[in-house]
């Protein structure tokens, strides 16, 4: 697992003083429990796609005729749901942005 830190966290002496920035990290994160419905489009529907997707590879494997269009839907689905979450991300960075008291961004 990579951890992309900003220049002015870079460690100098190695483990010790990358603990020490996680911890303040850590010290410094509100942690918020989202309700079931906020998961939905990041767990539920990758989960139904990928479910939807097997079923679809097995009735290709023993030549339905809905196997294609399983396949397809599974593939817009997917599209949609990955669309929905860059945007939702995309929104979150721009909401989250602080402007520093000289006017730049952080």
């Amino acid at each position: 697992m990579k951890v992309l830190i900003p220049d002015h966290y870079r460690p100098k002496t190695g483990r010790l003083n990358l603990e020490i920035v996680s911890r303040h990290a850590a010290t410094k994160s509100v942690w918020f429990c989202p309700h079931w419905h906020d998961w939905l489009p990041y767990a539920g529907v990758p989960a139904l796609g990928s479910a939807t997707l097997i079923v679809g590879a097995n009735g290709l494997m023993a030549e339905k005729s809905f196997a294609p269009y399983a396949i397809a839907a599974v593939m817009v689905l997917l599209l949609f749901a990955s669309i929905y979450g860059a945007w939702d991300l995309a929104l979150w960075t721009i909401k989250s942005r602080k402007i520093r008291s000289d006017g730049w961004l952080r």
